[in-house]
Order: C-alpha cells, then structure tokens, then sequence
C-alpha cells in the first residue's frame, strides 16, 4: 500500500476536525506519527462505559435561569461544543473581510463536519430547553 502524501494527510486530519496551518513545516515522519495516533485513539472505545445515559450525568449550568436573566457562572452547551477548522475559520475571516456571509459546506459532501453541525445543533436546542429524552421509568 502506497503511503499518503504529506499533503493528503493535512487533508485527513483537517477533515477529522484537527486545527493544522495549512502548510505546517513538520516531517513527513510527524505527521505519520500524529495521524495513526489519532486514528488509532478514535477506534480505542474500551475506555469509554458501555452505556452512556445521558439523564444519569449532572445537569449543564445554563447560561439563563428559567426567569431569562443571565446566570453568572453559566456557559452555553453550543459554546462548549462549537468546533472551528483552521480551513474553515480561514474562509469565514476571508468572507467577512470581503463583506459577504460565509457559506459553509453542502451537507452530506464531509461526514466529520456534518456531525461537527449535528453536536452544536444539539448543543443549542439544550441551550433552549429542549427536552426529547423521556422520563426514567417509562
């Protein structure tokens, strides 16, 4: 099998969400190492619980009490999962600076930034209040 190029393993790590400048001056023994590093980390499930419930973890602090005025130790949950690229954060700071919306990717065309989409859209009705986990017992 033929090894990546050094260009195609940003590529991949990139896609895999790591925050690379898009020429890094590392050795091509580096960025080997990084990338089966984190491929092999992404298939390690053993440390994680076989179950994960998410009524049984402890509540998030809100960034609002229930009367709508802000807490002052609150964080939202879509500011704690929110994820930006190095590729991406470069296109959006170019499209404000060209006084013009960012656009981001068409769905379905990269499968780490739609899931990225899908956690800060959870994130975000969380902030919310939604609530589509049902109650213990039934």
């Amino acid at each position: 099998m033929n090894s990546l190029t050094p260009q195609e393993i940003l590529q991949v790590m990139s896609e895999m969400g790591f925050d690379l400048p898009p020429h890094p001056k590392l050795p091509n023994s580096v960025l080997d190492k990084r990338l089966r590093d984190a491929l092999n980390a992404s298939q390690n499930r053993d440390g994680f619980p076989v179950s994960l419930d998410p009524r049984n973890l402890p509540k998030w602090p809100m960034e609002t009490g229930l009367d709508g005025r802000p807490l002052p130790n609150g964080r939202s949950v879509f500011d704690a999962v929110i994820r930006v690229n190095y590729e991406e954060l470069s296109e959006i700071h170019r499209a404000e600076r060209e006084g013009r919306e960012y656009e981001a990717l068409p769905h379905h065309m990269n499968a780490l930034w739609d899931l990225r989409q899908v956690v800060m859209y959870l994130g975000r009705a969380l902030d919310k209040g939604t609530d589509w986990l049902p109650p213990r017992g039934s």
